[in-house]
């Protein structure tokens, strides 16, 4: 098209024309014939009863999720606790992944221990398995115990015991914990983690003897809670002594109770009382984390000649690598004094890297590291 043809009027145009004019485009073709197969189907959807039928349709597949369980979750119901039941199982861990792990470290030699449960000390009940004094007389907190020898007790060199609390509750610590910290340190399990029976023997094959955490009721509760079934004043024997046994039959192997918290629960010579003449029956031994000076545990395990015992020292209560470090030595000069001291301390990561690298040259320094259940044994001279 020239210029000219842009300034000539507009004029009518032949029939031929104008059909030549609206043939259409491929594109637009397409177009159309696009249009009339989705009304098309819209028409046939309607007819059929399709609900969803002109509408886009995605389907998405939804994991499902396990609930979160915390500590300020309320005790209810037998079959709503049931997420904290464990299964009880007496799994072991493979022994090649033992023996690979121990070849890569330097660490004092590993002590096996059985898994647990042990038959003879197990008492089989609604709840789950508890320990049980043996028909011969043998008690728990013996069979479960790591073996000590005679003349390690009666050595003169002074005896520093350290119990981890915590374990349990995060797989990945709590398996640092078991491969890396020497056999000697005591793990002390909360009873709210899944699967704990094999986390337990999982420790004891590492050569771990293992504690239970008792959680008790501390100063501020509710704002302060340790968990589901805690141990609280206001409750009547029947009911503490049910919680009690709740908690005691979440796995099975270890030698003996230590509170978690507690501040309030260990000041009241009722509740307390009850607890300590159960273990004591059952042929536990009992640690008073010594983080409350008003705890009646100490007064109270004098009377009924229960194997009770204060920890001297929470090694971690300031959590820094030097601060850690200091509580170590200061614990190490309390051995020296008074020939043995207990540490306490929490699973946390870097209190396992500071206990690691302060035990590897103890001998050096004439210290021996022994499992808390040593300081229970008679003294030996």
């Amino acid at each position: 098209m020239n210029t000219d043809d842009l300034r000539q009027p507009l004029k009518r145009r032949k029939l031929r024309e104008r059909f030549a004019f609206l043939r259409p485009s491929a594109l637009q073709s397409a177009t159309a014939l696009s249009l009339i197969a989705a009304a098309g189907l819209t028409v046939w959807a309607v007819r059929n009863g399709d609900p969803m039928a002109g509408e886009p349709v995605v389907t998405v597949a939804v994991e499902r999720t396990d609930p979160i369980i915390t500590s300020s979750v309320t005790p209810g119901s037998e079959e709503q606790d049931e997420p904290f039941i464990d299964s009880q199982e007496t799994l072991e861990p493979d022994q090649a992944e033992v023996e690979q792990h121990e070849a890569a470290i330097v660490q004092p030699s590993r002590k096996r221990l059985a898994a647990a449960p042990i038959k003879a000390v197990s008492q089989k009940t609604s709840l789950g398995t508890l320990p049980k004094i043996a028909k011969n007389g043998k008690k728990p907190w013996l069979v479960y115990a790591r073996p000590i020898s005679n003349n390690l007790m009666a050595s003169d060199s002074p005896k520093v015991a350290i119990v981890l609390g915590g374990m349990g509750l995060n797989r990945q610590l709590t398996d640092q914990a078991i491969k890396d910290l020497p056999g000697e340190i005591t793990l002390a399990f909360a009873p709210y983690g899944k699967k704990l029976q094999r986390q337990v023997n999982k420790a004891r094959q590492y050569g771990h003897e293992v504690m239970l955490q008792l959680p008790m009721e501390p100063f501020g509760y509710p704002a302060v809670d340790p968990g589901p079934k805690t141990l609280l004043i206001k409750d009547k024997a029947d009911v503490t002594m049910k919680n009690l046994k709740w908690h005691m039959s979440r796995f099975s192997g270890y030698i003996g109770v230590v509170n978690y918290l507690g501040a309030r629960f260990t000041s009241d010579g009722d509740g307390i009382g009850y607890v300590l003449r159960d273990i004591n029956k059952r042929g536990l031994v009992y640690l008073d984390d010594g983080s409350s000076k008003r705890s009646v545990v100490p007064s109270l395990g004098q009377v009924m000649n229960a194997p009770v015992l204060v920890n001297d020292m929470i090694i971690d209560s300031e959590v820094t690598y030097n601060a850690i470090t200091a509580a170590l030595a200061r614990l190490e000069q309390q051995a020296a004094s008074d020939g043995f001291a207990i540490g306490f301390g929490s699973g946390l990561s870097l209190t396992m890297d500071a206990l690691t690298s302060w035990s590897r040259d103890l001998r050096s320094r004439n210290i021996i590291l022994v499992p808390v259940s040593a300081a229970y044994r008679p003294r030996q001279s």
